[in-house]
């Protein structure tokens, strides 16, 4: 197959006080091995940046670019929109047929990637695809562990959305966003990312696709080198505070869904929703008594592993 026949790709990159940690990434897009590979383009879009450096981006986009075709743009949005509307700006100027997400503080973990994600895309049997991510230290030196586990697997099987559905629906989201390529095509089909949301763009995303009965596809390669210390990470114990709004006007849009029980309902609610002190109070005990005991069987159960 020509190389024009061949599906192109889009890496979008966004970047947000973070442009000084662009090397790796910048670096990791140069460096992948094309010859299997179609039209290649790299976006970065940085949301606002009071003091975004374009120059130190040029300049290291030009150190790493040197006799590569990969097509370049640096887009510099006039005010912080968010990582959600970012995101779809950045994608709707691209016509490319495959959207690889990057992002600034990662890095593909070889330079095969962009092949491998060519291949899987090739056959037009997947629009949505997943793959391992190795969590490393914030220099993206030192790799700490590999996700998501082999455990995880049976729930990426074929004609299997629902029980994916619900499962990340109520335990939480084991597929990263840093590490999921999809077709333009279903991008558009979806609507884009939700909006409604300020940074979360990816959660919202597979429900609705797996709510469509869209099915998301393991690939059982690491595809990422994910830097664990970006806006999703925790900061002591607590969660960046809009990524945390994004995510109970989640938890209470599912309590709307048609795919879940009751009780799968309840579970989101007294896990998701409440804080400690709600939990803790007499009233909610009772109210969710089933819910509270279940809590403190799975508490039991662990302390006594």
């Amino acid at each position: 197959m020509s190389e024009s026949k061949k599906p192109s790709l889009a890496i979008v990159t966004l970047t947000y006080n973070n442009w000084d940690l662009l090397e790796n990434c910048i670096a990791s897009v140069f460096k992948q091995n094309l010859e299997t590979v179609g039209e290649v383009e790299f976006s970065i879009t940085d949301d606002g940046t009071h003091d975004f450096n374009y120059k130190f981006v040029q300049s290291t986009v030009e150190k790493w670019s040197q006799g590569s075709r990969v097509r370049t743009a640096i887009n510099i949005n006039e005010s912080n929109i968010g990582t959600v509307a970012s995101f779809n700006r950045a994608i709707n100027r691209t016509e490319s047929d495959i959207i690889v997400i990057l992002s600034a503080d990662d890095a593909f973990y070889d330079n095969s990637v962009l092949s491998k994600v060519t291949r899987e895309f090739e056959t037009g049997a997947s629009q949505i695809i997943t793959t391992k991510r190795s969590v490393c230290d914030k220099s993206l030196t030192k790799e700490m562990r590999i996700e998501p586990s082999d455990n995880f697997k049976p729930l990426f099987k074929e004609k299997n959305e629902l029980n994916l559905y619900k499962y990340i629906a109520t335990k939480g989201n084991i597929i990263s966003g840093a590490s999921v390529c999809f077709t333009k095509k279903i991008y558009d089909e979806l609507g884009g990312f939700d909006e409604n949301y300020r940074l979360l763009e990816d959660y919202p995303f597979f429900l609705k696709a797996l709510e469509n009965n869209i099915n998301i596809k393991f690939c059982d390669f690491v595809s990422i080198k994910y830097s664990d210390s970006g806006v999703s990470a925790p900061v002591g114990s607590s969660l960046n505070p809009m990524l945390k709004s994004d995510f109970v006007k989640l938890y209470k849009r599912l309590l709307e869904s048609n795919n879940l029980t009751v009780f799968q309902k309840r579970r989101i609610f007294y896990s998701k929703c409440l804080d400690i002190s709600e939990k803790k109070s007499l009233y909610n005990i009772l109210r969710y008594l089933e819910q509270f005991l279940y809590s403190a069987f799975k508490k039991l159960k662990l302390f006594y592993r």
